[in-house]
């Protein structure tokens, strides 16, 4: 049940406290499952209850765990408490046992009870560590002998539960809820005997006999004469979902061809469906045409809503003698010739800083970016625009820190968007998945855009791992410091640490133009804890980092996104540079290791000089940067692979370049110049634009061998 902050929540601390790693932050609504009891005759909540309920844990897994309720008091002076016990599997092979106990206060009356908690206690048994709490109301209604309900909040979301009177029947079977956002894939028959594959997303609303769902998809579907054409479909669904079938039938359908902006009109559809094992197996059915099935799951345990689609017919044996092609439709930009930039510092002497894969006929404007804040002095902030004006933007990162207080003479509360004297953002840590991308990036990046809305947001764990090893040395430390306060620190303290991944689709309106913009960004932060009786105490940092995001037009961003991502992914620093702002790091370490605080502009201009003075670096410096460009090419494997759209080329030197499926050859110069095309007799030397250098043809590597050869 999520009496504090959601046994999905607490799932995800467990895994912070086992492997020390995991972000505290409250997950999106899921689906809910809870187990019922037979049926007994108490009119009115009184005495002992006992029930199961069952809450979803990321990767769509069920967790089950029995609760016990004990009422008091009389209607109009309701008490209950409230405790009960879950084995959560951390994910690495360890079991932790989560104790909870609750006591509510409120009222009993036409047959609904209505309360509000005054104590949440939240514990891991094996570490005695507690779980922060939060305000919680209990709803339930009695009905045939059963209290079914929920608690939570509209802002951590709501889990269903059902209980009886204690030692009334046994075990019932699970009756199903399908209330949340579900995503995954929608396969139908298409022209020429072709199948479509596609994303498909469907949020349930309501309860049992009166369930609503919102259907929406958008394809490209093929058409006569070869490529496809953006279609989007939009329906909504009523009905009921029992058990864990699901009967709805259409109240709306709406199937537009986008580039034509025509709507065409279809007969009534049925959805049916099954749930099994936390996966939702269902049809979309209409009189005279075949079937469309779709496989859901929860939210954040469902792939990735941006697969390509797949037209190719299913092949049984594939062509040896060249890699088979791995389902990427045609790039909407034809030829791609990307040229290397030079991004040149002006603070640093005017040193090359950074490079880019930039598009012949795009712009870049942008470059480092330096502050007179020790803890983020330096950021790589730029825009790259293509014809369309469609965009990549490098954002800076950001630190937040927040603090509050409640003791008996009062209580205090930063964390209201206040600059705060170390430049850092007075706000919390955000509760879930696409509220950073929404009230924090889209407000400064777009100041001017109107009617932004969050279309979809999920957590990227591929990448999230991924970011723990490159910031590995960051993580360690924090932990190390979070360690030292629980044992060195006073009684009642608490300390933990936390790192998310996370991508938000987002739509708004700026500059009379519709726009869809993917934002993706990681958070890596601390939060800690003093309870004494007299006072508690919270306070936090976080930093908001490594913000990369894409746009395009509305309608067009989809077709555009694997392409996008590629051009974000190419931004790298120099050796010489790189290790120029590692040694201000480490100046400023030593500096307030010392106890000083340096002038942050005396420390730069040493880095000034080191960068203009020093053209060798040493072995172990160049040894650090390559380490951290292979991070970093690891991170970008597995943000562009989260779009299911890549596959791998491998130059002479050896090197293996991951650009987006939807090209088929790729050529690289000495410089570091690119060339992706589809076009099976293009040739740079018989390219005017191209032929004054060297061009080699790079290897595509076979998915079955992996080598290329």
């Amino acid at each position: 049940m999520r009496f504090l902050p959601s046994l999905l929540s607490c799932s995800l601390f467990l895994l912070w406290f086992a492997v020390g790693v995991e972000a505290p932050l409250p997950a999106q609504l899921v689906p809910k499952v809870l187990t019922a009891k037979e049926q007994g005759p108490p009119t009115r909540p009184a005495g002992e209850w006992e029930g199961t309920a069952r809450d979803a844990m990321e990767g769509g897994q069920l967790l089950e765990y029995p609760i016990e309720l004990r009422f008091t008091g009389d209607d109009a002076a309701l008490r209950l408490e409230v405790s009960g016990k879950a084995n959560v599997s951390t994910g690495e092979g360890q079991k932790l046992t989560v104790a909870i106990t609750a006591a509510f206060a409120g009222t009993f009356g036409g047959g609904e009870v209505r309360m509000r908690s005054e104590r949440v206690d939240v514990r891991i048994v094996e570490t005695g560590e507690v779980i922060p709490s939060a305000a919680q109301q209990l709803e339930g209604k009695l009905n045939d002998g059963a209290i079914t309900g929920r608690v939570g909040s509209d802002d951590e979301g709501w889990t269903t539960f059902t209980v009886r009177p204690k030692g009334r029947g046994a075990r019932a079977e699970a009756v199903v809820g399908f209330t949340g956002r579900w995503r995954g894939t929608c396969k139908e028959p298409g022209p020429d005997g072709k199948e479509l594959q596609y994303p498909i997303t469907v949020v349930f609303s309501g309860t049992g006999e009166a369930l609503r769902a919102e259907v929406a998809a958008d394809v490209r579907y093929p058409v006569q004469g070869g490529g496809t054409t953006p279609v989007e479909y939009r329906a909504t669904f009523a009905g009921k979902g029992t058990g864990p079938e699901l009967q709805l039938q259409s109240e709306r359908i709406e199937i537009r061809l986008t580039e034509q902006n025509r709507t065409v009109s279809v007969p009534a559809q049925q959805l049916t469906g099954r749930l099994d094992q936390g996966v939702l197996r269902a049809r979309i059915a209409a009189g005279g045409q075949q079937d469309s099935e779709l496989e859901l799951r929860p939210e954040g345990a469902a792939p990735s809503g941006t697969e390509q689609l797949r037209t190719e017919p299913i092949r049984t044996e594939p062509v040896r003698s060249e890699p088979a092609r791995t389902g990427g439709a045609p790039s909407p930009y034809g030829t791609l010739v990307l040229e290397r930039q030079e991004i040149r510092d002006p603070a640093m002497a005017n040193v090359v800083s950074h490079t880019l894969l930039v598009p012949k006929g795009w712009r870049f404007a942008g470059g480092a970016q330096w502050s007179a804040q020790p803890d983020n002095f330096v950021n790589f902030v730029g825009d790259l625009e293509g014809p369309a004006k469609e965009g990549v933007h490098f954002g800076a990162n950001r630190p937040f820190t927040y603090s509050s207080t409640q003791s008996q003479t009062g209580n205090t509360d930063i964390s209201d968007g206040r600059q705060m004297p170390d430049g850092s953002t007075a706000r919390r840590g955000p509760r879930g998945p696409g509220e950073v991308a929404v009230e924090v990036i889209s407000k400064q990046l777009r100041p001017s855009a109107s009617g932004v809305r969050l279309v979809e947001a999920s957590r990227l764990p591929d990448l999230e791992q991924k970011m723990r090893d490159l910031f590995a040395p960051q993580l360690r430390m924090m932990e190390e410091q979070s360690q030292r306060m629980r044992t060195n620190g006073p009684i009642g303290v608490e300390s933990n640490t936390w790192l998310v991944a996370e991508r938000a689709r987002i739509a708004y309106e700026e500059g009379g133009v519709a726009w869809e913009e993917e934002i993706r960004c990681a958070m890596l932060g601390f939060h800690g804890v003093l309870r004494s009786e007299i006072m508690t105490s919270e306070n936090g940092g976080w930093t908001l980092m490594e913000v990369r995001t894409v746009r395009a037009p509305a309608g067009q961003l989809e077709d555009r996104l694997p392409t996008l991502w590629m051009l974000a992914g190419g931004l790298r620093d120099t050796p010489r540079w790189g290790a120029a702002v590692a040694e201000i790091r480490l100046k400023i370490l030593e500096a307030r290791t010392q106890g000083m605080r340096a002038g942050l502009v005396e420390i730069r201009r040493r880095g000034e000089t080191l960068a203009a003075s020093r053209a060798d670096l040493s072995a172990q410096q160049m040894q650090s940067w390559q380490q951290r460009q292979d991070s970093l090419d690891k991170v970008h494997k597995a943000t562009i692979d989260s779009i299911r759209g890549v596959h791998d080329f491998r130059d002479g030197d050896g090197k293996v370049h991951t650009v987006t499926n939807h090209y088929d050859r790729a050529f690289v110069n000495g410089n570091g110049n690119v060339i992706l095309t589809n076009d099976p007799n293009y040739r740079p030397t018989a390219d005017p634009v191209v032929n004054g250098v060297t061009w080699d043809e790079m290897r595509r590597l076979d998915p079955f061998r992996g080598d290329g050869r």
